[in-house]
C-alpha cells in the first residue's frame, strides 16, 4: 500500500448554531463589538471576523462545527479515509468549477461536527 503524504491542516473557523437569522445577527454583532471584528453576512451565516461563523439555523453538530482548512481537499480525504475516518458525502459543497470546497466528517467530536474546507 502506498504511503500517503500527510496534508497540512489549519483551523479555519468555529461555527455556532443558532435558531434563526435574527439570533445569528445578534450573536455575531456581540462578538464583533467585543473584539472589534468586522462582520460579513452570507446566505447561511454571519461571520464575526474570519474565525467565527454564526449559523442562521441549526447546522451540523449538536453545538456547532469546527472547520479545518487544507490546500488539497481531495488528497486530505484520501489521507483521512486511509486512517479510517468516514465522511458524510451528502454534506459536500462544490464551487462553480465543480471542485469540492467543503465536506463534513460523519463523526461528531465533543458535540461539534467537523468539516474540512479547501483553502
Amino acid at each position: 500500500m502506498e504511503k500517503l503524504k500527510k496534508p497540512v491542516f489549519t483551523l479555519a473557523h468555529v461555527g455556532i448554531n443558532t435558531e434563526n437569522e435574527s439570533k445569528a445577527k445578534e450573536v455575531a454583532a456581540l462578538l464583533c463589538s467585543i473584539f472589534d471584528f468586522d462582520n460579513k453576512e452570507t446566505e447561511i451565516s454571519v461571520f464575526a471576523g474570519n474565525g467565527v461563523e454564526v449559523m442562521k439555523y441549526k447546522g451540523f453538530g449538536t453545538l456547532g462545527h469546527i472547520g479545518f482548512g487544507t490546500d488539497n481537499i481531495e488528497e486530505a480525504i484520501k489521507y483521512l479515509e486511509a486512517k479510517g475516518i468516514k465522511f458524510n458525502y451528502e454534506s459536500a459543497k462544490y464551487n462553480e468549477d465543480k471542485k469540492m470546497k467543503l465536506i463534513y466528517l460523519e463523526q461528531e467530536i465533543g458535540g461539534f461536527a467537523i468539516h474540512i474546507v479547501a483553502n
